[in-house]
């Protein structure tokens, strides 16, 4: 403060904002001439004043009292699940540190997983807590409260800004259609996977994490399968700052398991992660013909596996129609189906019926065999009479050898 004397004397008002055992004054002459010498006052204490708010110092930050905002430098860059001390201190207006022994507590916000709210008491205005952050992000805050009921009543703190970064990448996050990445929970996401259709195409995510699920930078190569022996598997992709989309098709309606796996042969090895989704059929496109000895087998051509059983002449054997999708998987729908044999003899010679919720059961017997050594081979077909479904399906031939237990004897005259 500059001010000229007046008859050789003049006055000063100070206000002093930073509390200090050790304060002094000095005065100087400023000008000129005659050119006096300067003067100190001997040391005294300024006080801080009545404790009425809270201040919240972070890692590298540095308490400057009687400054605009009572510290100085920039709050460290935090990492997720690393734990950090801060120190909260119960100051006057300016900051000063100001002897309480209030109860604060310590909340966080923005961070829904993080160290759950701590309370503690203040010794001579201060006291430091542990926290550790579980989600990455670059606004967190955090927040000091006066939770004493004894006076004084301080104002709460707010520390806005707090950045935390995701820690080092140890596995895979894999999520499907209809889960949302969720950093920082047990889990790293909500809600189940949607229901998929056989034959259709879904994208699914697969991100490297954290421990604590936050998407973390690697650009390891990833390969994602099904347990699905029928589909083609999407095969391997690089992540992209630990990220990377797949295209997957399932063709087999089932409960199936998708997984992610790293498959870089350099470190580090990022933990395999797994989901299952529900697979249901596609639309009804064609007839599927069981035979005995036949066993359907959805998700690829010819949707069932085994050779039909040899029949016996004049002896019933049971035929299953189902409709199925494009990958043979079974689908209700409700067509009229006809099924009948090129066996010239066969009895019924054609039946007709229904579908019941995408399946029926035909009863039927081959009679001829016109080669009573090799037996003779005929062709059963199932057709769509109301041409609902757009393919028809007819198995290979089946054989029928003679009746060794209803042999007859035959006269043919001339």
């Amino acid at each position: 403060i500059d001010q000229n004397l007046e008859t050789g004397t003049t006055y000063f008002w100070l206000t002093l904002k930073k509390s200090t055992p050790t304060a002094n004054l000095t005065i100087s002459d400023i000008t000129a001439e005659p050119n006096m010498t300067s003067t100190f006052t001997a040391s005294f204490v300024v006080k801080s004043s009545d404790a009425v708010k809270l201040l919240i110092i972070m890692p590298d930050e540095t308490h400057k009292p009687g400054s605009d905002t009572g510290k100085s430098g920039t709050p460290a860059t935090l990492t997720a699940g690393v734990q950090f001390t801060f120190t909260i201190k119960s100051v006057d207006v300016n900051w000063n540190t100001a002897s309480t022994v209030q109860k604060v507590r310590v909340e966080t916000p923005t961070d829904d997983y993080d160290t759950v709210n701590l309370e503690d008491r203040l010794t001579d205005g201060t006291t430091t807590f542990k926290w550790t952050f579980k989600t990455a992000k670059t606004d967190h805050q955090i927040k000091a409260l006066d939770i004493d009921p004894d006076p004084p009543a301080l104002s709460t703190y707010t520390q806005t800004g707090v950045k935390v970064v995701a820690n080092t990448a140890v596995k895979l996050q894999l999520l499907m259609p209809g889960e949302t990445a969720v950093p920082g929970s047990s889990s790293g996401k909500k809600d189940s996977p949607s229901t998929q259709t056989a034959g259709a195409q879904f994208i699914s995510t697969v991100n490297s994490v954290d421990d604590n699920w936050n998407v973390s930078y690697s650009t390891q190569i990833i390969t994602v399968t099904t347990s699905d022996s029928t589909d083609t598997d999407p095969g391997d992709k690089r992540l992209v700052n630990g990220t990377t989309w797949y295209a997957v098709t399932i063709t087999s309606a089932a409960v199936t398991t998708v997984t992610a796996k790293d498959n870089d042969p350099d470190a580090p090895t990022l933990t395999l992660n797994s989901n299952d989704v529900t697979v249901v059929p596609n639309e009804a496109k064609k007839l599927r013909l069981l035979l005995p000895g036949e066993s359907s087998a959805p998700g690829k051509a010819p949707g069932k596996s085994g050779p039909p059983a040899d029949q016996t002449a004049g002896i019933a054997f049971r035929a299953i129609v189902e409709s199925v999708d494009e990958w043979y998987n079974k689908k209700s729908s409700a067509p009229t189906v006809i099924i009948s044999a090129d066996d010239p003899y066969d009895t019924p010679a054609t039946q007709e019926k229904t579908l019941i919720a995408g399946s029926t059961w035909f009863d039927m017997a081959l009679r001829t065999v016109n080669d009573s050594v090799n037996g003779s081979t005929w062709v059963v077909t199932a057709k769509d009479k109301t041409d609902v479904l757009t393919k028809n399906d007819s198995t290979v031939k089946i054989k029928v050898n003679t009746n060794a237990d209803n042999r007859n004897l035959q006269i043919l005259m001339p």
